[in-house]
């Protein structure tokens, strides 16, 4: 594969050239069925699984001094240290003192000495969101602040131990985006054990709305009853970045850190994306999956070694699965987990939910298989997902080839790591399976309210009209066009390119669109024949093939 830089000023400085062997090669690599998927036995209960430590220390914020950006004060709000606490007065009817890092779902710990406060951990930016607070120092309060009017509704509450002024640690803890998933919290004095049980005081709802769940991405805030000042030590954050996992693998596409009752887990609801690492040393290989309360369908997932596909595995339980076994320990194996099917119409919207995992076993050493290359962010439907490329096996999730969908081979092909943001039924103007929004409401998204802030795509691809059938034409140009606009905005460095996907539907709006923009255009009809798809739209893997080969023809001629 040859990568040749020129000044073309219209296709953004490079263009990306693919060998008539390498679309051969492609081809070749996954022409080959998957017939039978290995499905382990469960272990037998009890059976003791390997200890595995926590992948990162506790993120701890300590206040002996105030760097810039730390805090974010509101107007009459005061924030000072004496080197070791740090004293607040922010009115909580009117100011705030926000700590500007950011907490999805785990464990965070606040250590205060005890007195009136209000503690918050998912703050929205009118100053509401979940707070935890104490008007006397006696109780401390859980529950939901409404930032326009400052009304608070309570949940429960835990008495605080000990007397006025002694330092204590209150923290809650939250995860996953569940229903009926548990909201705990706990208080006990510094220096004395961590209490083994928190006292539950909220169940999450399955409405998906913010005040129902967690607020991925949130900020901490500290603020003051009255003029009473909150006097805090340090702020410990636990999160699923603890998941030995987070430092044994390189992660590819949309995975975002979760808390799945207690586990930190990597977590993605993507067909497509991946997980790569390097076994040194290792006869076998092993991962710890954590199956997701909500989901419906087991997740499969594709196993590649050195790029070479060995199986498929169907992950049933939470537990120890056998990834591979045999291997040659006098040689490194870059090995990659890809998700090959997830249930498209379990709510991945507001939970989140698809492939967990915990930690990576092994008797060599894993390391983290990094490759360095510039990504491409492919927003579509289940046509960009793979959904429905075989017919007969059973579930969703295995009649998707999410690993050998056009979106992935043609990454591939140009060079680039795939960012695979596809959803069933989904579309400019309609709403997907699984609670999917509209593009302009979620392209951004790994789940609900929790944005994307760690990627940076040098390709955007945008395959929309074939859900969106009951949109003029009118309507549906204006929503791409906004769409477009919003990626720019974003990614001002990326090359946007649309594609008329092959169902053929609205595609001189999708043109048109493009050319509103100044975006590249792909007409991708016609290019698939009879054979190439298992019902009048969903493509095989023959028709994924056929695909990628034509985005990366022209793609390559811009």
């Amino acid at each position: 594969m040859n990568l040749n830089f020129s000044n073309d000023a219209d296709i953004g400085g490079a263009i990306i050239s693919v060998g008539a062997s390498e679309q051969w090669q492609i081809s070749a690599m996954v022409a080959k069925m998957r017939e039978v998927v290995e499905v382990p036995e469960e272990p037998e209960p009890g059976t003791p699984q390997t200890p595995v430590q926590d992948g990162a220390p506790d993120k701890v914020i300590t206040f002996e001094t105030l760097p810039s950006g730390l805090l974010t004060l509101g107007t009459g709000a005061t924030a000072t240290t004496d080197g070791t606490y740090l004293t607040v007065v922010a009115n909580y009817q009117n100011t705030n003192c926000v700590v500007n890092h950011t907490f999805g779902e785990g464990r965070i710990t606040f250590q205060v000495k005890r007195g009136p406060m209000m503690l918050g951990f998912h703050m929205h930016a009118t100053l509401g969101g979940w707070q935890m607070w104490s008007n006397n120092g006696l109780t401390i309060q859980f529950g939901w602040l409404n930032g326009l009017n400052n009304a608070l509704d309570e949940f429960g509450s835990v008495a605080l131990p000990g007397v006025m002024g002694d330092l204590l640690n209150i923290e809650i803890e939250t995860g996953p985006n569940a229903q009926g998933a548990p909201i705990t919290l706990r208080a006990w004095k510094a220096g004395d054990l961590r209490p083994v049980s928190g006292v539950p005081v909220r169940t999450y709802r399955a409405d998906g709305t913010a005040g129902s769940t967690p607020m991925n991405k949130g900020k901490i805030r500290i603020a003051s009853q009255d003029s009473n000042p909150v006097v805090v030590k340090s702020i410990t954050i636990r999160d699923g970045s603890h998941a030995p996992a987070f430092s044994q693998a390189s992660f590819v596409g949309r995975w975002t850190p979760r808390w799945e009752y207690g586990r930190p887990v990597m977590a993605t609801s993507r067909p497509g994306a991946s997980i790569r690492f390097t076994a040194t040393g290792a006869s076998k290989v092993s991962a710890d999956f954590v199956r997701a309360q909500v989901s419906t369908e087991n997740p499969v997932v594709a196993i590649y070694r050195n790029g070479a596909f060995v199986k498929s595995l169907e992950v049933t339980y939470s537990g120890t699965h056998e990834l591979l076994s045999g291997l040659d320990s006098a040689v490194s194996h870059n090995i990659e987990v890809i998700v090959a099917g997830v249930s498209q119409n379990d709510n991945r919207w507001s939970y989140g939910c698809g492939l967990q995992l915990f930690a990576i076993h092994s008797d060599g050493v894993i390391a983290k298989w990094p490759t360095g290359l510039p990504t491409a962010l492919w927003n579509g439907d289940s046509l960009v997902e793979g959904r429905a490329a075989y017919v007969g096996r059973g579930t969703d999730s295995l009649n998707t080839c999410g690993d050998r969908t056009y979106a992935v081979l043609a990454s591939k092909m140009l060079g680039r790591e795939p960012i695979v943001n596809g959803f069933g039924g989904s579309g400019l103007t309609v709403n997907g399976s699984g609670g999917w929004p509209p593009a302009i409401q979620s392209w951004n998204n790994s789940m609900h309210d929790c944005q994307v802030v760690d990627e940076s795509p040098d390709l955007i691809f945008n395959s929309f009209g074939t859900n969106d059938g009951n949109a003029s034409s009118a309507v549906f140009r204006a929503a791409l066009v906004a769409l477009i606009n919003s990626q720019k905005a974003a990614y001002p460095a990326a090359r946007i390119v649309v594609i008329a996907p092959s169902t053929g539907t609205h595609k001189l709006a999708n043109s048109q669109a493009a050319a509103d923009t100044g975006v590249h255009f792909i007409d991708a009809t016609g290019v698939l024949a009879a054979g190439d798809t298992t019902d009048w739209a969903h493509m095989n893997e023959g028709g994924h093939v056929k695909i990628a080969n034509h985005v990366v023809s022209k793609v390559n001629q811009f």
